[in-house]
């Protein structure tokens, strides 16, 4: 696996980040540029920063939910600095989202890939088990033996998907204003 970039940045309350320990640091500075070896994990909403102790010697600590396992995790800032977070796109707004298109599935937080959402079918004879990335709106099937969902699903899925990054604004097509026809009137001739 290739190198992640990170920022060493402070959360901001209601918005949901990922964590990773920066392993290595290019640019000097203002142009600093941080890169973790190891893949993000998905923390959550944060939820609240605070500080623990005196000096030199305090602890600093965030602690966020996690939207698609109800979970909360608190990070401690490491003492070295080395602490980084990447803002991502909340995972419960598009649970929500797929859960209505696929009501027959349950969806879930994929495990061991954070920013992956997995949905398996609860009732089927056959497995249908789909990773969806709502950032690309990639839908993938990991088992290829597996069933997958039907065209028409795949769609509204994706449309679903591309409803939520507009911030549910659909695109309309413009329409020609019609304006109502004058009447005429004739001119009485002399």
């Amino acid at each position: 696996m290739g190198e992640t970039e990170v920022f060493r940045i402070l959360p901001i309350n209601g918005k949901c980040y990922e964590h990773a320990e920066y392993t290595r640091k290019t640019g000097s500075n203002s142009s600093e540029k941080y890169y973790s070896s190891t893949r993000p994990k998905y923390v959550g909403r944060c939820l609240k920063t605070y500080k623990e102790g005196d000096g030199d010697g305090n602890d600093t600590y965030t602690t966020f939910r996690n939207d698609a396992t109800d979970e909360q995790t608190t990070v401690k800032y490491s003492y070295e600095g080395k602490t980084c977070f990447k803002e991502v796109p909340c995972l419960n707004r598009y649970i929500g989202a797929i859960k209505s298109v696929l009501p027959d599935f349950e969806v879930r937080d994929a495990p061991g890939k954070p920013g992956i959402i997995e949905a398996q079918h609860k009732y089927s004879f056959y497995d249908v088990l789909v990773h969806i990335n709502p950032t690309t709106n990639e839908i993938t099937y990991p088992n290829p033996l597996d069933g997958q969902l039907d065209p028409k699903q795949e769609k509204m899925l994706i449309n679903k998907l591309k409803e939520i990054h507009t911030g549910g604004r659909r695109r309309h097509r413009k329409t020609k204003r019609r304006h109502p026809k004058k009447k005429r009137t004739r001119k009485a001739r002399k």
